[in-house]
C-alpha cells in the first residue's frame, strides 16, 4: 500500500473515531450543516469504495465488452477525481471550509462513480 493511500485511510479512520462520541453522525443533521471533516470522511469514503470496486472488477475475466467500457469510463473518472478529493479532504483536515465549487465539483464526480457503479451491475446481470 502507498504512502499517499495510507495516509487517505488513517485520515477517515481518525475522523471515524473522534465522531464516535461526537455525535456527528446524528440522522437529523442535512449536509450542508455537516462540518467540512464529516463531509470529507463521507467523500473519501466514497471514493475508496468506488477504487476498490474498480480494482475488483477491474482484474475479472469474465467481462461483458459493456462491462469494459464502462470500468474505462470508471478509470478515468477515478483519475480525475483524486486530486480534488486530496485536495477536499487536505483543507478540510487543516479546519478551511473548501470552496462551494470544489466541493460540487468532488461530489459531481463521485455520483458519476456510483452510477457508473450501478450501471456496471446492470450489465453485468
Amino acid at each position: 500500500m502507498n504512502d499517499r493511500k495510507r495516509c487517505v485511510l488513517l485520515l477517515v479512520f481518525v475522523a471515524t473515531v473522534l465522531s464516535a462520541g461526537c455525535g456527528w453522525f446524528a440522522v437529523s443533521a442535512s449536509w450542508e450543516d455537516w462540518p467540512p471533516m464529516r463531509r470529507a470522511v463521507v467523500l473519501m469514503g466514497t471514493y475508496s469504495s468506488q477504487y476498490d470496486d474498480y480494482l475488483r472488477n477491474a482484474g475479472r475475466d469474465d467481462l461483458t465488452e459493456a462491462e469494459r467500457v464502462t470500468l474505462r469510463e470508471k478509470k478515468k473518472i477515478l483519475v480525475e477525481a483524486y486530486p480534488l478529493v486530496q485536495t477536499y479532504a487536505q483543507f478540510a483536515g487543516e479546519g478551511i471550509t473548501p470552496s462551494a465549487e470544489l466541493e460540487q465539483k468532488v461530489l459531481d464526480l463521485v455520483t458519476r462513480l456510483e452510477s457508473l457503479t450501478l450501471r456496471r451491475i446492470e450489465e453485468g446481470r
